[in-house]
């Protein structure tokens, strides 16, 4: 089974969220569903808390966000309307994403359950099934290099999404667990009359297009101060070092 690490959906539902807030705003309420709930686990598969959870469609938030930036100790979670939660996995998917926060720490997945309620909306369009997610906290290690998805061994879990970084694309591509995502970024440009290649940064091309295919987009980058140590490049200089400081003059 091939895994598709689609950085895609989840930066177009990004996309979504911050070029739409007026639609969205301004549209008629009455029939999305404003109640959900999400059941927090531990590291040994026990139900920890299940909370009541209201989504605020005029601010694009729970009313209890804030709240949920400070959980810990939570393995996984699992998101669902509230009419939905309690029907069994034959009557609802349940999508399995791996994010990269840590058990001890749940912001990062704080931001995901966020944008749950906008992703389900847009799902139950096109879908008969009520749409859940499931939230895995497995570190910046098992994202890239855990097995997934062997069809001979039921026990190895298979992710639907996963988050990884520029970096650890390749271990999955060389591992032949990638696909293609050239038609998500045509149907991008269709949809939104936008090409999703001009909205990506110039490096994205370098890090994500592999053999005239884009194997991922990004959901966020970062930039950081690079700084050095004076004093070194100081004493290689008064040893006879042909040194300069940055940039290299």
């Amino acid at each position: 089974m091939i895994l598709v690490i689609n950085y895609i959906i989840l930066s177009i539902l990004f996309s979504f969220i911050l070029r739409t807030k007026k639609c969205l705003c301004q549209s008629n309420t009455e029939e999305k569903p404003t109640k959900f709930v999400m059941e927090t686990y531990d590291e040994n598969n026990e139900l920890i808390e299940r909370y009541q959870l209201n989504y605020n469609y005029d601010e694009l938030f729970f009313d209890e966000y804030a709240n949920l930036l400070f959980l810990t100790n939570i393995k996984y979670i699992i998101a669902c309307s509230e009419e939905d939660i309690d029907k069994s996995e034959n009557e609802k998917n349940t999508l399995l994403f791996w994010n990269t926060s840590t058990v001890t720490v749940f912001i990062s997945t704080a931001i995901y359950v966020n944008a749950f309620p906008l992703w389900y909306n847009e799902l139950k369009k096109t879908n008969e099934k009520p749409f859940c997610i499931r939230i895995d906290s497995v570190g910046w290690y098992d994202n890239a290099y855990a097995d997934i998805c062997k069809d001979d061994d039921d026990s190895i879990p298979c992710p639907d999404l996963i988050m990884i970084g520029s970096t650890q694309l390749a271990v999955r591509y060389l591992k032949d667990e990638t696909i293609s995502l050239n038609k998500y970024f045509r149907n991008y440009f269709l949809k939104n009359g936008k090409s999703l290649e001009n909205l990506l940064t110039k490096y994205t091309y370098y890090d994500y297009y592999v053999d005239n295919n884009w194997l991922a987009a990004p959901v966020a980058t970062d930039f950081r101060v690079f700084r050095f140590n004076m004093t070194t490049f100081n004493y290689c200089i008064s040893e006879g070092y042909d040194l300069h400081y940055p940039p290299v003059k």
